[in-house]
């Protein structure tokens, strides 16, 4: 392979750059375009009512984001009570007491591990191994209470008699998947 020139070489960093220059001025003005338009538009809801009142149902004009705020800062507050003592104490114990022991390496292979996940993907792990998607209804997952909330791991009998089950209710050796008075 031949080695180019030094004004070859020039020329087509310029253009690359030229490229690149046009292509983010051409995204920025997209990109301030739907900034304009979503402040445009939306001003005119925010009032004290968009802060202090429930949604509304889909079609009903009006609404809030209250119970939103309010779960957010309930979140917050819990991860701050549960977080800030824990770190604190994992802290001070590696830097006066875990020097080289085995507890001091598995508390900073865990707080490296953590430091590099993003927590959105800790989120997701944490709610589709406490949630089943019949847990409350077939259209809305939700919390079950433990220890059912093992049954990804851990398979839990069926409380309720199907009609396509291939065993018959009263066969059952479980005595909750009895329907009642049978």
């Amino acid at each position: 392979m031949r080695p180019r020139s030094l004004a070859w070489r020039r020329i087509s960093d310029l253009a690359i750059k030229g490229v690149s220059a046009v292509s983010a001025v051409i995204t920025l003005f997209f990109l301030a375009w739907i900034i304009y338009e979503v402040v445009k538009r939306g001003m005119s809801s925010y009032d004290l009512d968009f802060f202090t009142k429930l949604p509304t149902p889909p079609g009903v004009a009006g609404g809030g984001l209250a119970n939103a705020i309010l779960g957010t800062l309930l979140i917050t507050l819990l991860a701050t009570v549960l977080g800030v003592p824990l770190g604190i104490l994992a802290g001070v114990y590696l830097s006066e007491f875990g020097l080289d022991s085995r507890a001091a390496t598995a508390v900073r292979f865990v707080s490296n591990v953590l430091m590099g996940m993003p927590s959105i993907i800790i989120g997701v792990f944490v709610y589709t191994s406490s949630s089943s998607p019949a847990a409350t209804s077939p259209a809305m997952p939700g919390p079950r209470p433990w220890p059912s909330s093992c049954s990804r791991w851990w398979p839990a009998p069926p409380r309720t008699c199907w009609p396509w089950s291939p065993m018959p209710c009263a066969s059952r050796p479980w005595p909750w998947a009895r329907p009642a008075g049978g």
